[in-house]
């Protein structure tokens, strides 16, 4: 199990929802959100919570673990409109019904948490788990989103007079869900209330440098009914052939690290699905790309030097400021209502003519549901599978909003082209709905905020994953050259700087022993004892033990170089020698009668 990584202080976010690809996930990641992702030290009255899977943090957070609604795939813009329904609902039962804390002197109801929850709608964040981890598949249980990642905890220091000298670190074993949430939690300090803000927690991002500790400057949105419309995405920067494979922000200015101001929010001038290189380069006026300085951290546009040629990358962090969070929560009653939980068995009640109201009828579609009945020969499982409307956040809702290449001048043709491409003609059942989201988000206005101190990883196959662990890990020592082939030195000293960002190291609880230290450094061990002491034994360079054990008495062990073995347990006794060859992806799991 992970140990909390949050930071102590209160969270600005009400409810934070993480999303897993099925009701199975959602249910397992219970016990790692409570271990990882914030304070759960306090205890609550049961009949407080009615959602099952909603869980109150210490400091009056909301935690829910979600799924799409009935096992539908509705995408990330129809899982946002899920979640948020869901955040919303569970929020207005805890402000009908305060919780009740155990604080030593007896049960009280917690004043702070019931001031907080005045004034309208939460503060939402949302993370999305994304996929089922089809290219890593170590993580396919419970996806990237709960890769284990060894980092610092803490770091051991003892005193003498005024210096200070470091004895050794204490690890722990983290994720990308902890770290997104603490690292949005520190720079959306002073988020307007009712904010809804998503995320892709199979994403490792990192937002400061050494020398800042800036936050998203919201000081001028608060009482301005133009600001509080806007939507905006994180961007930063990325090579060029790190952001052809994501979305792209093109900017009017691209801010300086140089600024002692907090990050400002400015409009966006156009956004970019998976640009080519070349079609990066060739924009102008403004430029999609610029010259970043790793020394000096300055922004040029118009480089000669291609290596170091960025572009600003949509890091998936979508915020909807209140007004415009507000035309999410509509669709989520009316238009949209295909896409949450209430909606979907509200239709599926209307379709088989049950007009009873309120906690009755909610009663029979359970019921029917519960016990596999049907009406018209149809579950309500198998209803939702084709009554909800799968919608992506960033292809449909985004592309949909206005930016300074786009004008509401030509709204008709526009509209056609937006229907055009999702195969929307006449005849579609859906087609009403897909005119109300593009009508809608249409009026929305997409800005961006960006950071120059940030960066971004996605660990989307094992190799990168592998990599990551390894070369991300070595920001204080000399990087293995096995792990290093193929890479350009850009790219491991971003991997490296990225690493240290998040306290990256590469043991965590280990006891490694008989392994030459000379390649067994290189190497990087979770949870693992391993052990064996015959000579000829061996860990190569580049390659990850993640939850480790065997022991071998008497064996030999030779692990290839850039491996990444997982859930390797046991003895092997009688075994006098384990080969593993470079190269091997490799997940043991014991089978028992």
């Amino acid at each position: 199990q992970a140990s909390s990584t949050m930071k102590a202080a209160m969270c600005p976010f009400d409810v934070i929802v993480i999303t897993s690809p099925d009701l199975e996930s959602s249910h397992a990641v219970r016990d790692l959100i409570k271990s990882s992702c914030g304070d759960f030290s306090s205890l609550i009255q049961d009949e407080t919570l009615r959602n099952e899977n909603a869980m109150l943090a210490s400091d009056g957070t909301i935690f829910i673990s979600s799924c799409d609604p009935y096992g539908a795939r509705m995408g990330s813009g129809g899982g946002t409109i899920a979640a948020m329904a869901e955040a919303d609902e569970v929020y207005s039962q805890l402000m009908a019904v305060p919780p009740h804390r155990c604080n030593g002197d007896g049960i009280t109801i917690n004043e702070q948490y019931k001031e907080q929850m005045t004034g309208g709608p939460p503060t939402v964040l949302i993370c999305h788990a994304g996929g089922e981890s089809s290219r890593c598949p170590t993580q396919i249980t419970l996806g990237k989103a709960w890769t284990s990642l060894p980092v610092i905890q803490r770091e051991l220091s003892c005193a003498n007079g005024a210096n200070v000298s470091k004895t050794g670190i204490v690890t722990d074993v983290s994720n990308p869900t902890s770290l997104l949430i603490s690292a949005l939690s520190e720079i959306f300090v002073g988020v307007p209330k009712g904010s809804v803000v998503v995320a892709a927690s199979d994403v490792l991002l990192s937002f400061h440098s050494s020398s800042t500790s800036k936050t998203i400057d919201f000081q001028n949105i608060a009482g301005d009914e133009e600001g509080l419309k806007k939507v905006f995405g994180l961007a930063v920067p990325a090579p060029l052939e790190t952001a052809k494979n994501h979305g792209v922000f093109v900017l009017e200015k691209s801010p300086s690290t140089s600024e002692s101001k907090n990050w400002g929010i400015q409009y966006t001038s156009k956004v970019l699905q998976k640009p080519p290189v070349n079609e990066m380069k060739a924009i102008k006026n403004p430029p999609c790309v610029f010259h970043h300085f790793a020394k000096t951290q300055e922004y040029e546009s118009d480089a000669n030097n291609s290596e170091d040629l960025m572009a600003w990358i949509d890091t998936g962090v979508v915020t909807f400021l209140p007004h415009a969070a507000k035309v999410l929560r509509e669709s989520a009653l009316i238009q949209l209502r295909c896409c949450t939980s209430r909606g979907l068995e509200d239709m599926y009640s209307e379709r088989n003519n049950f007009v009873e109201l309120g906690i009755e009828k909610r009663q029979k579609v359970s019921h029917l549901e519960s016990h596999e009945q049907t009406v018209s020969g149809q579950s309500l499982g198998e209803f939702a599978q084709t009554a909800t409307l799968k919608i992506d956040l960033y292809s449909d809702m985004l592309q949909a909003m206005q930016t300074g290449s786009t004008s509401l001048n030509h709204f008709d043709s526009s509209l056609r082209r937006y229907l055009e491409k999702r195969c929307v003609d006449d005849a579609s059942e859906n087609k009403a709905q897909w005119q109300w989201l593009f009508s809608e988000f249409s009026k929305l206005k997409l800005f961006t905020c960006a950071i120059p101190t940030g960066s971004f990883f996605h660990l989307g196959t094992t190799w990168e994953l592998a990599d990551f662990l390894t070369i991300g890990a070595s920001h204080f020592e000399e990087v293995p050259e096995i792990a290093l082939r193929n890479d350009t030195s850009s790219h491991k000293q971003r991997m490296r700087s990225f690493g240290n960002s998040i306290g990256l190291v590469r043991r965590s609880g280990t006891f490694i022993s008989g392994f030459p230290t000379e390649t067994s450094r290189y190497s990087t061990a979770l949870n693992s004892v391993l052990v064996s002491k015959s000579t000829g034994s061996a860990i190569g360079e580049g390659s990850v033990i993640e939850h480790s054990f065997m022991n071998c008495p008497n064996s030999t062990i030779e692990i290839g170089e850039r491996c990444l073995l997982s859930g390797i347990r046991m003895n092997f006794n009688g075994c006098s020698s384990i080969h593993i060859p470079s190269g091997l992806c490799l997940q043991m799991l014991p089978l028992k009668k």
